[in-house]
């Protein structure tokens, strides 16, 4: 049957013109090219078929459909492919072969990572967040009749504030955050501290300070770089021995908590703001030690030589506001820069006592 069906497309292809033929045959000898680099990428190295029985076995395969499928011999070489011939009267079709496709192998697409598109995301605005510009003040009474301050506000940050408490002043300034937190010496009971910032002031409530009857006070307020300083001779000491409290040497606040001497509390942070010194000691302590001397000095400075410079002395009381009394030197002339002149206040001073 196969044998006669070959027969009868051989017989049928005579009567189809040469031209149309030879075209067919150059087609499919395309097709079979293409299909050869196909196989080479895709399924391996193959040989490949011969182009007619290519073309026969598929016509038995269809004619054959309920009969076994005639499995594809294995090919050698392909025969060359004759030539395209054309007729006189047409023209040479211009065949241009495709590309071969390029598949990648199951071994190579493992490797590969899927593509993936650029996926564009809305844009967002960066929300800043505006600081609330609140300020908190708040005051409160510690052991040692200290008041600890705590400050803040964040649209004032780094910041000079200027503080004020029965007669003393000092200026500090405001950490990165628009924060402050330091301790005071209480100089009255009930304590009423105020905080100017800027073009505003606030004011903390009436702290009663319980154990401020404890503690005795001298301090010296002055703004700027005066060159005042204040120190303290204990127990008959000279200057640099033990028991000179002054700027740099300070002592703790403990020694007065438990009887033993006093302390210099050092505020203001500012070189053309307000500051103080601040020596504290046990009540009654130095009364009885004649030997003891407080003292406020003027050094004799490049920006202060010739020049008259200003201060105040506050002195605590048992009870009511502290005592006052102003203080100046006339600085000698800049000959004499480095030398200090001295003030010494007697504990009992009848000029602090006094109103």
């Amino acid at each position: 049957m196969i044998d006669a069906l070959k027969a009868t497309i051989v017989e049928k292809l005579a009567g189809v013109e040469r031209t149309r033929l030879y075209t067919a045959v150059g087609a499919i000898a395309i097709a079979a090219a293409t299909g050869f680099v196909m196989q080479t990428f895709v399924a391996g190295p193959k040989a490949p078929q011969n182009l007619a029985e290519v073309a026969l076995d598929e016509v038995t395969e269809i004619e054959e459909t309920a009969a076994q499928v005639t499995p594809i011999p294995a090919f050698s070489t392909p025969d060359p492919v004759p030539p395209l011939l054309v007729a006189a009267n047409q023209t040479t079709p211009e065949i241009t072969d495709p590309a071969p496709a390029v598949v990648e192998t199951s071994s190579d697409a493992a490797n590969m990572e899927t593509p993936t598109e650029d996926v564009l995301e809305p844009a967002v605005s960066e929300v800043v967040e505006t600081p609330a510009c609140d300020i908190t003040f708040n005051a409160t009474a510690r052991p040692g009749a200290l008041v600890e301050i705590n400050l803040e506000a964040p649209c004032n940050a780094g910041e000079e504030v200027e503080f004020t408490h029965a007669g003393l002043r000092f200026t500090e300034q405001l950490d990165p955050a628009g924060g402050l937190m330091l301790e005071m010496p209480a100089m009255a009971t009930p304590a009423r501290l105020a905080v100017s910032i800027g073009n505003e002031t606030h004011t903390s409530e009436s702290i009663a300070i319980p154990d401020f009857a404890e503690f005795e006070r001298v301090a010296l307020v002055w703004q700027g770089a005066t060159g005042l300083q204040l120190h303290a001779l204990e127990n008959g000491a000279y200057y640099g021995e033990k028991g000179h409290i002054w700027g740099e040497n300070p002592e703790l606040p403990n020694r007065a908590l438990i009887g033993e001497g006093g302390y210099l509390a050092l505020l203001g942070s500012s070189s053309t703001g307000f500051a103080a010194d601040i020596y504290t000691f046990p009540a009654g302590k130095h009364a009885a030690d004649s030997d003891t001397v407080i003292s406020v000095e003027a050094q004799v400075m490049e920006n202060t030589c010739g020049q008259e410079v200003v201060g105040e002395i506050l002195a605590t009381q048992p009870e009511g506001p502290a005592k006052k009394m102003p203080v100046s030197f006339t600085i000698p002339d800049c000959d004499a820069l480095g030398e200090y002149l001295v003030l010494n206040i007697p504990i009992q001073s009848p000029k602090i006592a006094q109103d």
